[in-house]
């Protein structure tokens, strides 16, 4: 079993979506996964001790196996991912925090991608910066500061002007040291599909 913190108010959320009947798109398809993973035992996840039916209902909520596409837990900083922006790309998990990759791009593309963050850790984060390595990307809407299990919700935006491949980088740090890198990747191509 992992060491992954069972959240009651996280699964009293998810049990009132189970008995209103909602269900999402993202539910679904997390679903979809667990029906498939050996830890899925008589409705359960045996890595966290989770009922799946709930869990898979709740978008904070992620797999400690890191198996559902749309959210990522990077377990050294305690940091939840979860990309809002599905159809623009994929999300990944790498040793030094996030990867998003996105689906093919043409000259001026709406690049704009959604995240949530989960601050997870024991940790309050104060003085939150999440700074890109150049001007070409800019992140907007982190807080300055988020307590143990808060969340809020951030945008990444490429200028998709730039024809190329791309790679960056962008930091994020709390009282000035790094938490995570998260990283995003693509190709913009021009309109007339040449690069």
């Amino acid at each position: 079993m992992s060491n992954k913190k069972i959240r009651p108010s996280r699964i009293i959320d998810g049990w009132t979506k189970v008995i209103k009947g909602e269900e999402q798109e993202f539910s679904a398809n997390r679903m979809s996964v667990c029906d498939t993973c050996p830890s899925k035992k008589v409705g359960m996840c045996i890595e966290c001790g989770c009922p799946l039916m709930a869990k898979t209902k709740v978008i904070e909520e992620y797999c400690p196996l890191n198996k559902w596409s749309d959210v990522k837990h990077f377990e050294e900083e305690g940091i939840t991912l979860v990309n809002l922006s599905t159809d623009k790309g994929v999300l990944s998990i790498s040793k030094d925090g996030f990867q998003f990759v996105y689906h093919p791009l043409v000259e001026d593309d709406d690049s704009l991608l959604t995240f949530k963050i989960v601050n997870e850790s024991d940790k309050k984060w104060e003085k939150i910066s999440l700074k890109a390595t150049c001007s070409c990307t800019l992140a907007e809407g982190l807080p300055s500061k988020l307590k143990n299990e808060d969340d809020t919700d951030f945008t990444v935006k490429y200028d998709t002007t730039i024809i190329g491949a791309f790679h960056k980088s962008l930091k994020l740090r709390s009282n000035g040291e790094l938490l995570c890198l998260i990283r995003i990747s693509g190709v913009v191509k021009r309109k007339d599909g040449k690069l």
